[in-house]
């Protein structure tokens, strides 16, 4: 399940580069004479984050999906059952009528509701023994007895000391947020870690892969009171050896935000890149499909098909992703105020860079090359001049390009 994570950016970002190697060689002084450095840009409002609730009022939440899509009050006894026997201090057998596909159905369910039980052991989740007119099946862990006590305290230790830490008055977006960068901040990807694929591996070793990723941000939304669940499918990996790509099995999320579902993919944020780190946070499923295939429902599957969910959500809103919100958005080059402000700003706070959206009326070349022979010469002279006193901005600054998702990043260099 190995994602885009060192080459993702070049893969998915169509220009990456550097657009205009410096902003030098020309005097700027010609460009700030338009602007009247008293009368400082407007910044544009923004709309509200969600109603925030205090750290102490949030409570756990398993919204139970996997449960409520079993049809049959055999398939959620079965569940009920499984969920007896995972909480065991040992591995032990139990018979069942059903059969390998129900009990498939049933684990599948019980394993997007649950997460935080971490313990299956996922090279092998169960045995059976076939008795023609039933099973015998048992669940197989990766730790039995004293160490599966041990491994449960440090796991639930962990999490209490990460949901602490969580902002004090937080809407649920901001709770999102801070899942996301925790992750990033803390875990690396990792094909060698035996945890890996299980939110212990996230969490306790700070190693996974992106099923490992996408339980432990599961496991921190839930016990913050975010509704939040797994969806397995494939997307494309590059093979550097043979320059070919291939589907893989990946791993990512939905949450629920304000009453709307957003895709959101915390392995494929997790990356060196700046701009990276909200790259798949908030996504449409028209936008996520792009370079996601979703596993179809368990009901829809075909034999051939390894991976299946139980529940998908549809996300049609763009309402929170996160650049849309936080990024001002460039509508005209010659009408660059909120942009101004967003950039004065980013510079008054001593900020590395400076992001923003490019609309998707405008030819987003034609823009960027525009902003490399004048603007970005104007916009950083303007800001001096707003700023006078304060924080100047190098001439050597640069500025990259990311066409798919019409960004520009200004990476800024100060005057020492």
């Amino acid at each position: 399940m190995r994602p885009f994570k060192y080459i993702k950016i070049a893969a998915i970002i169509t220009a990456a580069a550097v657009f205009a190697s410096a902003f030098s060689g020309c005097s700027l002084m010609k460009f700030f004479n338009r602007y009247n450095p008293s009368n400082a840009p407007t910044v544009a409002p923004k709309s509200s984050s969600g109603s925030a609730v205090a750290l102490g009022d949030r409570k756990q939440t398993n919204s139970g999906y996997g449960y409520s899509s079993l049809g049959t009050d055999e398939l959620r006894s079965l569940y009920d059952t499984i969920g007896e026997y995972m909480n065991k201090s040992y591995e032990e057998e139990f018979n069942t009528n059903a059969s390998l596909s129900d009990f498939d159905f049933a684990l599948g369910a019980y394993e997007a509701d649950h997460p935080e039980e971490f313990w299956l052991d996922l090279n092998s989740r169960y045995s059976y023994i076939d008795y023609g007119f039933s099973f015998s099946f048992k669940l197989n862990f990766e730790f039995e007895g004293d160490k599966l006590s041990a491994a449960k305290e440090s796991f639930e230790q962990k999490l209490s000391e990460i949901t602490g830490s969580a902002p004090q008055e937080a809407s649920d977006y901001q709770i999102e947020i801070f899942a996301n960068n925790y992750l990033i901040d803390n875990c690396s990807y990792d094909n060698d870690n035996s945890m890996r694929h299980n939110a212990y591996g996230a969490l306790i070793d700070g190693k996974a892969v992106c099923d490992g990723y996408s339980k432990a941000f599961q496991v921190i939304c839930n016990s913050l009171g975010v509704e939040c669940v797994g969806i397995n499918g494939y997307c494309p990996e590059f093979n550097r050896e043979n320059g070919e790509s291939s589907d893989t099995g990946h791993m990512w999320n939905c949450v629920k935000i304000d009453g709307d579902w957003y895709h959101i993919d915390v392995t494929w944020n997790d990356g060196d890149a700046h701009i990276q780190r909200y790259l798949y946070f908030n996504m449409t499923t028209e936008k996520i499909k792009e370079n996601h295939v979703i596993s179809p429902l368990f009901a829809d599957k075909k034999e051939s098909d390894e991976l299946f969910n139980v529940f998908v959500p549809e996300c049609t809103s763009d309402k929170y992703n996160y650049m849309k919100r936080e990024f001002v958005t460039l509508y005209n080059l010659d009408e660059d105020s909120e942009l101004l402000a967003e950039f004065l700003a980013a510079v008054q706070s001593g900020d590395r860079y400076f992001d923003f959206l490019v609309s998707e009326d405008l030819d987003y070349q034609q823009t960027t090359q525009s902003i490399s022979d004048y603007y970005g010469y104007k916009w950083i002279e303007a800001v001096n001049g707003y700023n006078s006193g304060g924080a100047q901005i190098d001439s050597e600054t640069q500025f990259y390009t990311y066409q798919n998702i019409n960004a520009v990043t200004f990476d800024i260099q100060y005057i020492n």
